[in-house]
């Protein structure tokens, strides 16, 4: 017998009530499992930004189970016609951020993990499919197929008493390639290294968002960004204090920036911005040896390079954890229509 209890909220004014907030943070702060990107705050940018942009419906999960609790912010998605008006469920944060795993108040066994999942399903109605995209493998539904995996790097700091320690614990090639760098940089310039959780005290980053922004569209033209998303999540992200920008400076000249999270003993690396003009110096090397001196000042446990397999990050440690996007599709005829007229069309477009 499934003794899991689902109640579903449907309305945006209720998920983000004072009320509903404070108790969805209780569970984040007392989960084993949680993480940032289902923290109320980023979610909201998330919402906020896409609202006006797509046809979303609200689906946020509360679940119980004797003393367990979990929440599962999740989305009903209605596509335009270029997608066949097929209607996807989604976690919110949806493609943005990197991970999407439910948050259990506590320890949970997978068979419980399974048994939530299935008295979801059978109250999750009219949709096409449903996608969970950054799922960790032991919250990875049973009867979902698995569409592609990805690795997130995580550096371990367990063992390391300071940024000195850290840098003697990396192979002599990587070690000679930073010194290296950062004392040809300092050679040339007066070299600043500064660290922003609060706009409104820091009004130099606070004016440079535009153009930190602005090169990080150059460096990927390509991928879509949503109107002024980043802008919302750096500005919520900073007044609920899990979003900090590291900044490194060679004169009045930017080097870098980085965009991370700072949440339970996790830094999580979510947007380096380079400044080209810079790249001789490595500005990625000396970002990232920034970042680890700050997370081991703060005693944290780890920095977690999030998803994507860049070299750059296999070179600082042989560390990932993976994660899964994952399916569920709905076998009726209009649903599988759908999917093929879908899919046809996109063959017609290369």
């Amino acid at each position: 017998m499934n003794n899991w209890n689902i109640e579903i909220i449907k309305d945006w004014n209720i998920i983000f009530s004072e009320k509903n907030k404070k108790k969805w943070m209780e569970v984040l702060d007392k989960s084993p499992n949680a993480h940032v990107f289902f923290h109320p705050a980023l979610v909201e940018a998330w919402v906020e930004t896409y609202r006006p942009l797509r046809k979303l419906e609200p689906l946020f999960i509360w679940g119980t189970h004797d003393d367990i609790q979990v929440v599962f912010p999740l989305v009903r998605w209605k596509r335009n016609w270029k997608n066949a008006f097929q209607k996807m469920i989604v976690p919110m944060g949806y493609s943005d951020f990197d991970y999407h795993d439910p948050i259990f108040s506590k320890e949970v066994s997978s068979e419980e993990i399974q048994s939530f999942y299935v008295k979801l399903l059978s109250y999750l109605k009219d949709f096409d499919s449903i996608v969970f995209d950054g799922i960790h493998s032991g919250f990875i539904p049973d009867n979902f197929q698995v569409l592609f995996e990805e690795p997130c790097p995580r550096i371990d700091l367990s063992g390391f008493d300071s940024i000195d320690s850290y840098i003697q614990s990396l192979s002599k090639n990587n070690r000679k390639s930073y010194q290296r760098r950062k004392s040809n940089l300092e050679s040339e310039y007066e070299v600043s290294y500064s660290i922003c959780d609060n706009l409104s005290k820091d009004n130099e980053i606070k004016e440079n968002i535009s153009s930190m922004l602005k090169l990080h569209s150059e460096r990927w033209p390509n991928a879509y960004k949503a109107p002024k998303f980043h802008q919302l999540l750096i500005k919520k992200g900073m007044e609920s204090g899990v979003l900090i920008i590291y900044q490194i400076k060679a004169g009045e000249n930017i080097v870098s920036w980085q965009l991370s999270f700072l949440f339970k003993n996790s830094l999580m690396l979510y947007m380096p911005i380079m400044n080209p003009e810079f790249l001789n110096y490595s500005p990625g090397t000396l970002s990232l040896l920034f970042c680890v001196e700050d997370a081991l000042n703060r005693e944290l446990k780890e920095i977690d390079q999030l998803r994507g397999e860049e070299s750059y990050k296999k070179n600082w440690t042989p560390d990932a954890n993976m994660i899964y996007n994952v399916s569920f599709e709905n076998k009726s005829l209009s649903s599988l229509s759908k999917k093929i007229l879908s899919n046809l069309r996109k063959i017609l477009q290369k």
